[in-house]
């Protein structure tokens, strides 16, 4: 059970936001994932998408390492979430037999549904392209993926 009285109780004024990563290649583990429906202007019956939350666990060839010493990046903590849409003209990204995540992951496809696939993925270890924005006030800046490479490519 959640000990809220616990979290309300802290002081105020202590709780940074964590730093972004610099843009850059990195080393990333799939670490669990949420199906949601997520209602939306074209759809409002709504859609299905899986938020995947990934581990960070080093920066790869290319990523600034001035910049990243800087922030003092901790990855045992810094994690990223990607979503991926669950919709008949996307799941390509997930399953395309050249470019798929799963065949990125190096997984086996064969008599296996994209539900038991998902389910693989957990613990799989992938480079991903992560990118930093700036937020919509422009204060601060946060991260997305961009693009997945398999570990040999």
């Amino acid at each position: 059970m959640v000990d809220f009285a616990s979290v309300l109780s802290k002081p105020s004024g202590e709780h940074d936001a964590p730093a972004s990563l610099p843009a850059g290649l990195y080393l990333v583990v799939w670490l669990n994932q949420m199906l949601k429906e997520r209602k939306t202007q074209n759809n409002p019956e709504g859609v299905a998408l899986c938020e995947v939350q990934f581990g960070v666990r080093e920066p790869l060839d290319g990523v600034d390492q001035e910049e990243l010493n800087k922030r003092e990046i901790d990855f045992s903590k810094k994690k990223v979430k990607h979503t991926f849409w669950l919709m008949d003209n996307s799941l390509w990204v997930l399953d395309d037999n050249k470019t798929g995540i799963f065949v990125k992951a190096g997984l086996d496809k064969t008599g296996k549904s994209l539900g038991d696939l998902l389910q693989e993925m957990v613990g799989m270890e992938l480079k991903a392209q992560i990118s930093e924005q700036p937020t919509q006030d422009g204060e601060r800046t946060w991260n997305g993926i961009e693009r997945f490479f398999s570990l040999d490519g």
